[in-house]
């Protein structure tokens, strides 16, 4: 009989394990505490003014030249104070369409660098989502190892009462006082992990508070089919498209190089004065770069075939990964449905109550709680496991 109740009750339990995903209210979503991070965070900040900071010089690559003012006085035998004099006034300056070409260039450039930065601020908030997961995860492990704790410490309660009346042995007393330890064990280490999360989390936010009790697991709608989840991925990847930016910011280059073989302009106002006259005129130059510019579009080409190399590579090395991810995906969920057999919850007290009554033993009782302890650290892993995958394969959205 108190075998049969065992396993009738072992069941029961573990088919509604599951229930527990709605232990925990979320007082605050996730996605609202991202938004504060992603508007406090002083990493963000700081990238923020230094992408501005070089915005702002790769403007300063295109200006003209300085302009060349220059004044020479003269002075002769015989004459008192300054004879003659010349003033020159000189602009040198690129061949006007390589001012085009460079802010192209300078454009792409700046889009490189603003993808550099989303990077990073999609890598800062994904990161803090992921904490907020696993915070998730300890905050409904703690109330799993609470509730246990307090179903042993109704047993050990009810030991000590029947080892008064002779009905119970000092070992079943001392097996529920054991069991209660390493709960007690269990909920500080839980407890521990719960502190250093949200302490990390609101450095995230600048040490700013963060009301972080009580958050619960976003919600996941469906998701696409596979090839759906695989192409927008790919598709919205920021390191790809930094890397694909930077290999047309080299084509860019390359045009201009080729640009660079046409000559430099100068032109400028000389006058000179005379005691008796002055005379004015204009100076007409040009500087052709017959040898410094050797080379240099061969050497933007390698560079090309080099970044493109190494961005297949990385395409190919990013859809490796979120193929692994997604396999990862469907498996973790295919374990969690094994857990949810549609059965109501139900509570350690069922097996409190049943040892309590006498069907079942002191050692079994303590047995069973253990198994089922188990298990439901097992789905709880799963659990968030699942949405730190899930979290993974939609960070670029």
């Amino acid at each position: 009989m108190k075998r049969t109740t065992i396993y009738m009750l072992r069941a029961i339990l573990c088919v509604g394990i599951l229930c527990f995903n709605g232990l925990i209210a979320g007082a605050q979503g996730i996605d609202e505490i991202l938004q504060q991070i992603a508007r406090n965070n002083p990493q963000l900040h700081a990238q923020d003014k230094a992408r501005n900071a070089e915005k702002i010089e790769l403007k300063t690559s295109n200006n003209l030249d300085r302009t060349a003012v220059s004044y020479s006085p003269f002075f002769a035998n015989g004459v008192q104070g300054i004879a003659s004099s010349e003033l020159v006034v000189s602009q040198d300056f690129d061949f006007p369409t390589l001012y085009a070409g460079r802010n192209k260039m300078i454009k792409k450039q700046s889009e490189v660098l603003d993808t550099r930065f989303e990077s990073l601020r999609r890598d800062v908030l994904l990161d803090a989502r992921l904490l907020c997961i696993q915070l998730v995860h300890q905050q409904k492990l703690a109330t799993v190892l609470k509730r246990q704790h307090d179903c042993m410490a109704r047993l050990t309660s009810h030991c000590e009462t029947n080892l008064q009346q002779g009905n119970a042995t000092v070992m079943d007393l001392n097996k529920t006082r054991l069991e209660a330890m390493k709960l007690t064990t269990a909920m500080e280490e839980c407890n521990a992990q719960i502190s250093e999360i949200k302490t990390t989390l609101t450095a995230l936010n600048g040490n700013k508070e963060l009301a972080l009790d009580g958050i619960a697991y976003p919600t996941i709608d469906a998701l696409p089919d596979d090839a759906t989840l695989l192409a927008q991925y790919m598709a919205n990847d920021l390191e790809l498209k930094s890397a694909q930016l930077q290999n047309e910011t080299i084509n860019r280059e390359i045009s201009l190089t080729r640009q660079e073989n046409l000559p430099s302009l100068s032109v400028g106002y000389r006058r000179n004065t005379a005691l008796e006259e002055r005379s004015h005129g204009f100076l007409v130059g040009a500087a052709v770069p017959l040898f410094s510019n050797r080379n240099r579009t061969r050497a933007a080409k390698a560079r090309l075939e080099s970044a493109e190399a190494e961005t297949e590579h990385q395409r190919i090395h990013t859809e490796a990964q979120i193929r692994s991810l997604i396999s990862q995906m469907h498996a973790t969920r295919n374990a969690l449905q094994a857990y949810d057999a549609a059965l109501m919850q139900t509570s350690m007290d069922t097996f409190v109550k049943a040892c309590q009554e006498g069907e079942i033993s002191v050692i079994d009782c303590c047995r069973e709680q253990a198994d089922i302890l188990e298990k439901m650290q097992e789905m709880l892993e799963l659990e968030q496991q699942y949405h730190l995958i899930v979290a993974s394969i939609m960070k670029n959205n």
